[in-house]
């Protein structure tokens, strides 16, 4: 009678202590086994970690729930809790507003991912550019300030505005694969629309009076900084054309993309302008917002 067979019988109380030695056994087949897999678990963990390192750095630009969540992701696939990961990941990318197919929803979810580390990478990029632009002498002090002014107002939100340009270029494409050139600037100009909103904010915060924006002190608000927002929003505004000009000009359709910035900004100042002449303190009155068609 073989082991198999034997383990389907009631055991006799003769074979008790057989029993106990093959549990014995059992247990010292899988310490082995532990001290086979346990350094080929750690080393796979370690790869897979390099791989997500860029994703776990976002934590100091406000997306501490977007490291910790991939974090989370690369230990459950690393350490083959399979079912763990796809429970995760499909929570993971409902969270962030993807489809609920569940063969697809992962895989988004992952590329999610991708996408906004490589987008975060692309500000380092145009941050370092704007701080070393040859045009102006920075000193030390005012270097400092720029950084720190574009740290807090530029990349704290959710970004969909930045991110929704280049899903859009992808779509364009049409299903091609882009080049690293066409990634980075379509997550330029991205940046730029993020820029552009960071400079409404600082001055729209300053006019409204408010306190508190994306969780934080309103930028003028922050100690130290006051009515001098009002200069970082131009130049902030400022940024916008010169990594239009740094990294489009030699385009086509470099012009087109700087008037309809222009655009843009004049019709908010516009919108802006209606909002705050018709809502003075004690004479909000609903009628002065119709415009003739």
């Amino acid at each position: 009678m073989d082991s198999a067979e034997k383990g389907l019988l009631v055991p006799l109380v003769g074979e008790e202590d057989e029993q106990v030695n093959m549990r014995d056994g059992f247990f010292q087949e899988m310490r082995r086994l532990g001290y086979i897999a346990g350094p080929m678990v750690a080393v796979n963990s370690s790869m897979y970690f390099l791989q997500v390192i860029s994703i776990m750095m976002v934590g100091h630009l406000g997306e501490l729930f977007l490291s910790s969540t991939a974090i989370a992701v690369s230990f459950c696939s690393v350490t083959g809790f399979s079912l763990v990961h796809s429970l995760l990941t499909r929570h993971c990318s409902r969270l962030f507003g993807f489809p609920s197919a569940e063969s697809d929803s992962a895989s988004d979810y992952e590329l999610h991912l991708c996408l906004k580390s490589t987008f975060l990478n692309v500000y380092s990029t145009l941050k370092s550019d704007l701080l070393h632009d040859p045009s102006f002498e920075f000193t030390d002090e005012s270097r400092l300030w720029v950084e720190r002014m574009l740290d807090y107002n530029v990349p704290g939100g959710k970004l969909n505005r930045g991110l929704s340009v280049v899903d859009s270029f992808k779509l364009l494409k049409e299903g091609k694969d882009l080049t690293e050139e066409e990634i980075f600037l379509s997550c330029a100009l991205g940046w730029c629309i993020e820029w552009l909103q960071a400079y409404f904010l600082v001055l729209d915060d300053i006019m409204d009076n408010s306190v508190t924006r994306r969780g934080q002190p309103c930028w003028f608000r922050v100690p130290q900084v006051g009515m001098v927002a009002i200069n970082d929003g131009i130049l902030l505004r400022n940024h916008i054309h010169r990594i239009l000009k740094k990294h489009f000009r030699g385009k086509p359709f470099y012009v087109d993309l700087v008037d309809l910035f222009n655009e843009v900004e004049f019709q908010t100042a516009c919108g802006q302008m209606i909002d705050l002449i018709t809502t003075f303190e004690g004479e909000k009155d609903l009628a002065k917002y119709s415009l003739p068609m």
